[in-house]
């Protein structure tokens, strides 16, 4: 059974000075730039009492003396490793999208609700209409297009294109 974060620290106070003592202020932005483990992402983390501990939602909890639960720790200066509280706030995972596209940050194959093109399919999350299956699967056989290509031009995954093409999924068209 995994402890609470309060157990690991004495208090507060500590798990404070541990984010100011392996991390560095940029004077220019204001982020305190984590000088431990980064992942590939670039977020901050480290073990401590043997478990990994983002360190961005690690800050947050220590400065603001609460856990977040089920929230997210969501970065206002876009600096994945920055564990600067002030840059920091609580949301949820809607909130943090809505933040991302609203900073123009969005991925091009993110689909949000208002860009869903009207349809008639039985799937409500659908992405692609039936004549889109339909052309997917006529340009991929002539073997001009590559899934990969189709994928991108379609905003789906390589691996959804393949469902597509091999029939797994969309049988009942032609």
């Amino acid at each position: 059974m995994r402890t609470s974060r309060r157990r690991i620290f004495s208090g507060f106070e500590e798990m404070r000075q541990f984010i100011k003592d392996n991390s560095c202020p940029e004077p220019y932005s204001g982020c305190w730039f984590w000088m431990k483990s980064v992942n590939p992402q670039g977020y901050g983390s480290t073990s401590h009492h043997g478990w990994l501990v983002k360190a961005h939602r690690f800050s947050f909890e220590a400065f603001n003396e609460r856990e977040l639960g089920s929230l997210l720790a969501c970065h206002k200066c876009d600096n994945p490793s920055c564990v600067n509280p002030g840059h920091l706030f609580a949301g949820t995972v809607s909130d943090n999208t809505r933040d991302m596209i609203l900073k123009f940050r969005r991925p091009r194959n993110l689909v949000t609700v208002g860009e869903i093109k009207p349809r008639k399919q039985q799937s409500r999350a659908s992405t692609v209409t039936e004549p889109d299956v339909i052309s997917i699967r006529k340009r991929y056989s002539e073997g001009k297009v590559y899934m990969r290509e189709l994928a991108a031009e379609y905003g789906v995954t390589k691996k959804c294109i393949h469902a597509i093409v091999r029939r797994i999924t969309w049988k009942h068209l032609p």
